[in-house]
């Protein structure tokens, strides 16, 4: 029984984990791109995010403004991952029980 949930719960964090990654790329992605190509680089932002450099089709200004918000969303992403993997260690230490020593056995005293 254990071993099914640490199973489930293994594979529903990575179900989430992809899932809450992807759109921390995307949000800094979308955000780095409205910053260098104004409004309508959050258009782009997906297509960057999922294709990289092949979303400039083949423009240097876009392509240098798509190589750099790709960089900075995988940072945000490596941050978070490290941040996330740092408070489960934590918690894991914290939570972790351990076993109790074994009493020693009492000695009995015999009444001379």
């Amino acid at each position: 029984m254990a071993s099914g949930i640490n199973n489930t719960f293994r594979l529903s964090g990575v179900a989430v984990g992809v899932a809450a990654l992807g759109a921390v790329l995307e949000r800094r992605a979308a955000d780095s791109l409205a910053s260098s190509l104004g409004p309508h680089g959050r258009d782009l932002a997906q297509a960057v995010s999922a294709t990289g450099l092949r979303a400039a089709g083949g423009r240097p200004a876009v392509a240098h403004a798509a190589s750099a918000a790709f960089v900075s969303g995988l940072n945000g992403v490596l941050i978070t991952g490290c941040v996330t993997v740092a408070i489960g260690a934590l918690a894991a230490a914290v939570l972790m029980r351990t076993r109790a020593p074994a009493a020693a056995p009492a000695t009995e005293s015999s009444a001379s």
